[in-house]
Parts: structure tokens; sequence; C-alpha cells
């Protein structure tokens, strides 16, 4: 193994230890941080997936990465409505990413790979765009405008990502 092959384990591990720092924060009154938390250990195994399964097939990586991806993204949602106080529509929330997971699942068993990144890049988008779209009139503190702006470039490098592989796919 190269030394430059030790990079795909060096972003799982960042992400872990985010994840476990925000977990860890919510023992001081952080609602939020086991949402942050658990989204960040989930993206985590999500990337680690591929490494962590590998005598699996492929099919079955993908599937089990994009269902780690679905969660974070979830869990990001989540830490928002918690923070901002905003009652999150959670049985909703939960219907849209089991068919989000079930029509990735079908798309990587027919092997569209085109259509898989699609229906995750829309899934994920969607799971944060709802939550920072309800949240918008609750912004009151800088700190609270810098969180919103983060997760709003996330939504945007999505969607971005999104538009430029269906345009130059």
């Amino acid at each position: 193994m190269e030394s430059h092959d030790n990079f795909a384990y060096l972003l799982p591990f960042i992400f872990f230890v985010f994840g476990c720092t925000f977990v860890f924060l919510q023992r001081w009154g952080s609602v939020s941080g086991r949402y942050w938390g658990i989204g960040y250990i989930s993206a985590a195994f999500g990337f680690a997936a591929p490494l962590i399964l590998e005598k699996l097939p492929l099919e079955a990586q993908a599937i089990v990465s994009n269902a780690f991806f679905l969660s974070a993204f979830f869990c990001y949602g989540q830490a928002l409505y918690s923070r901002f106080g905003v009652p999150p529509a959670l049985a909703a929330r939960l219907v849209f990413s089991a068919v989000a997971l079930a029509t990735i699942s079908y798309l990587v068993m027919i092997h569209d790979l085109k259509g898989e990144l699609v229906a995750s890049d829309v899934a994920c988008a969607l799971l944060l765009a709802a939550p920072l779209w309800q949240v918008r009139g609750r912004i009151r503190r800088p700190i609270d405008w810098l969180l919103v702006s983060m997760v709003g470039l996330v939504l945007a490098e999505t969607t971005f990502r999104l538009a430029a592989g269906l345009y130059l796919g």
C-alpha cells in the first residue's frame, strides 16, 4: 500500500472524531449535539463502509454506504430542528428516508450508477433543505447565522454536484 493510500482512512476518522465530540458535548446541555454527533458518526461509517465491508459484493457496500449517508443527513436535519426548537415531521421524514433508500437500493441492484447518484444527492439535499427552510425564521444570534450558513453551503454543494452531474453526465 502506498503512503498516499492512507488518505482514504483520514476522512472517516475525522468525521468519527467530530461525531464523538458532539455526542460528548451533549452532556453540557447541547441538545442538538446528539444529532450532530450521530450524523457525523453515520457519515464516517458511510465513507468507511467500502473499506470495512470489502469482502461483501459491491452492491451491498453501496447500499450500506448510502444508508449511512441518508442517516447522516437525516440527523443533521434533526439537529437543526432541535437547535431551533422546531417540531420535526419525524414520521414523514422517516418514510421519505425509507423510500429514498429503497429507490437507491433498486438503482444499485440494476447497476444504474447515474440514477443511484442522482437519487442519493436529491434525497440528501431534501433531508437538509426542509429543515433549513423551516428554521429560517428562528435565526437570531450570529452563531446561529453561521451554523445555518454552513448547512446552506453543504446544501448548495450537494445541489451543484447534482446539477453538474446531470448536465455533464
